[in-house]
């Protein structure tokens, strides 16, 4: 984003407490059981391997943060990347609305397109000019739909 154009929008959608807590000790059990059997070194490694690849998608996604400008949308989850830029002349019509807890979070593709989201069911459905859709995950779906119409 240039740093000239004004901020009419942000917000940050964060995980749960308890959510992180859930994993931080998911990661420390497994992390003492892949220390606990040095003579299978080669699980341990598996282990050790998937542990660290989970930690740091976790932290990667651990939150969410949307910016609203003037010409803009900007998604960008915690670490900076995965982010994505959107022109607000793209758009066509914005929508709230509820999706399964089953659709999850993260970037990927459901039936009604593609989700951004950190957890929770409420997002903001964009709609494009093309037809497309994108969905963006929210704990504060009047606000951004207000800063987007």
């Amino acid at each position: 984003m240039l740093q000239s154009q004004m901020i009419l929008y942000q917000w940050t959608q964060s995980a749960r407490p308890a959510v992180l807590a859930r994993l931080y000790l998911i990661l420390l059990l497994a992390l003492i059981v892949g220390f606990l059997d040095p003579d299978t070194a080669l699980p341990s490694l598996a282990l050790m391997t998937s542990v660290f690849v989970t930690a740091v998608l976790f932290l990667g996604f651990r939150s969410l943060m949307v910016t609203v400008t003037p010409s803009d949308v900007e998604l960008a989850y915690s670490l900076g990347w995965p982010s994505k830029r959107i022109e607000r002349s793209r758009i066509v019509s914005v929508e709230p609305l509820e999706v399964p807890w089953w659709d999850g979070g993260g970037v990927h593709l459901i039936s009604r397109g593609w989700i951004w989201n950190v957890w929770g069911i409420e997002t903001v459905q964009l709609t494009f000019s093309d037809g497309s859709r994108l969905l963006i995950g929210t704990d504060d779906p009047e606000g951004l739909t207000s800063a987007l119409s």
